[in-house]
């Protein structure tokens, strides 16, 4: 079951070492190959929302945003990505990433804490809609084949304005109910066993909830 980690100092650690690793993958997605990005922790990471899954090392969730691309063919985004992530993490000392369905997965990131030793990050590579103005992730459909696999940008439903959405929240002093909503979401979908829900969905579709109400 999802908990959240109170240790603002653990939490302010995770965050700091995740953006050393995001600069340098932005800085080298620039400079080598013409990808222009920005970085964004994830809602649930900017409000102290990290959670963490029972005994399991916590994980902090980012987007890499796309804000222009020489070509923005799925296939070519997540392997350029994937591959200059690998290198920045080399030069880290770190394992490559994972490769799933809708993040690329950095394990073992180590901590200077005795009770948590290490945490995860996830990354998630989004672009938003000229016309929607609505958040797209990158998705890849897994076949079991390389050469089958296919890969998509989807829309994030309601996506849009999401920052307004939680100062409007804010104002009516309704924040905890995010927090309580955003938890309460994380464990149905892993009671679930649903596993195509990140963090980042999961935090929009609690922000939704709170700020439309009930009858939404």
């Amino acid at each position: 079951m999802y908990f959240y980690v109170e240790n603002k100092t653990i939490t302010k650690q995770m965050r700091n070492l995740s953006s050393k690793l995001l600069t340098e993958l932005r800085d080298k997605l620039n400079s080598e190959v013409g990808i222009n990005t920005q970085i964004r922790i994830v809602g649930s990471g900017s409000h102290n929302l990290v959670t963490r899954n029972g005994d399991e090392n916590p994980d902090v969730d980012y987007n890499l945003l796309i804000t222009s691309s020489p070509n923005y063919d799925g296939r070519r985004v997540k392997e350029t990505v994937r591959k200059t992530f690998n290198e920045v993490l080399e030069e880290n000392g770190l394992k490559d990433c994972q490769d799933s369905k809708a993040v690329l997965t950095v394990t073992g990131i180590p901590l200077s804490n005795a009770d948590i030793k290490s945490f995860s990050m996830d990354l998630g590579i989004v672009r938003e809609n000229d016309e929607t103005k609505k958040m797209m992730r990158l998705v890849h459909f897994k076949t079991g084949f390389i050469q089958t696999d296919q890969y998509s940008w989807e829309e994030i439903p309601d996506s849009d304005s999401v920052k307004a959405k939680e100062e409007a929240i804010k104002k009516e002093g309704c924040w905890a109910e995010v927090r309580d909503r955003y938890l309460k979401l994380k464990n149905m979908y892993l009671r679930n066993a649903d596993y195509d829900h990140p963090s980042y969905i999961v935090y929009v579709e609690a922000v939704n909830q709170i700020y439309y109400g009930p009858e939404r």
